[in-house]
């Protein structure tokens, strides 16, 4: 009789212990599938629901994301760069997700690199970007129904400065790019690429708010990545 009381109440205890783990499991899961399903943000996206920084992946040139300059920018000619993603520059920027670092394959994920950059303007009224500085970030895929944990901190891979023409559109290519690591299987060294653009100075305009419409990605098939 003890016994299957004993018994009882450690299976009692297992149960609710496997149950919390779910939830605490099952809520995670959720925060990082809305954390995926947001892949922009800007300088103060964040703290003014005004901005939209997801206007520059959303594929339509006629929708823009328009933020101000801060009054004393400090991010000029690599005073300040940063390479931590958890680390905020102190100029104007805007950060967005380029998605995977590989695509699904028949025996085994496909290595999916990124050829060039495209950066649309809407039009005269705003600034544009003049000389930026791209800075790219690798995040690790984590596996979150076996690993039980969420990805850590993305890390920085590299970054250039770039001088933009004062044009509608520019493309920039991408082959200062490191190579990227093969991978038998996933997740394995498959990555999420994330780019900040730190935007440095600007072409001035009537408006001293900078624009820009779209950016997009192409990879050395020349699909185009949004």
């Amino acid at each position: 009789m003890e016994r299957n009381v004993v018994t009882g109440i450690a299976f009692s205890v297992f149960a609710i212990m496997a149950f919390f783990l779910f939830k605490k499991v099952s809520n995670e899961e959720r925060g990082i599938l809305a954390f995926k399903d947001r892949s922009a943000f800007s300088t103060n996206s964040f703290f003014d629901s005004r901005l939209d920084p997801l206007a520059v992946v959303d594929g339509n040139p006629d929708t823009a994301w328009i933020e101000s300059m801060p009054g004393q920018s400090n991010c000029i000619r690599g005073e300040t760069v940063t390479t931590r993603a958890d680390e905020r520059p102190d100029c104007l920027f805007i950060q967005i997700d380029l998605g995977f670092s590989h695509r699904p394959h028949v025996n085994q994920p496909e290595k999916n690199p990124l050829e060039s950059l495209e950066i649309r303007n809407p039009g005269n009224a705003y600034s544009r970007p003049k000389q930026v500085r791209l800075v790219f970030f690798l995040q690790e895929v984590v596996d979150i129904d076996r690993e039980l944990r969420l990805p850590t901190l993305p890390q920085f891979w590299t970054s250039r400065e770039i001088v933009l023409a004062d044009t509608a559109s520019n493309n920039v290519s991408l082959d200062f790019l490191p190579t990227l690591e093969d991978t038998a299987v996933y997740p394995g060294k498959v990555k999420r690429i994330w780019m900040r653009m730190e935007i440095e100075s600007v072409y001035p305009a009537s408006s001293s708010a900078v624009a820009i419409s779209e950016l997009s990605y192409k990879n050395k098939k020349g699909s185009v990545v949004q």
